[in-house]
């Protein structure tokens, strides 16, 4: 819930919705108004992920994987 919170905050995000949640692994949609490379930027500079232990492990033209380090 949190780190849905986070990403509604950040600029060009409009919606997140969570998809799925198996085991440890939880899939968001995220709608965001430009391409994964630049959500994926953001996550990256975001200090709330990296307090959260979490890290931008893969970006793909419309998807960006995030993984706990």
């Amino acid at each position: 819930m949190d780190l849905e919170d986070h990403l509604t905050r950040i600029q060009g995000v409009s919606n997140v919705t969570a998809e799925e949640f198996a085991g440890s692994i939880q899939n968001l949609e995220v709608e965001f108004d430009g391409d994964a490379m630049m959500l994926a930027r953001a996550l990256g500079k975001s200090a709330f992920l990296k307090e959260m232990g979490l890290k931008v492990r893969n970006v793909t033209k419309n998807r960006v994987v995030i993984k706990k380090y």
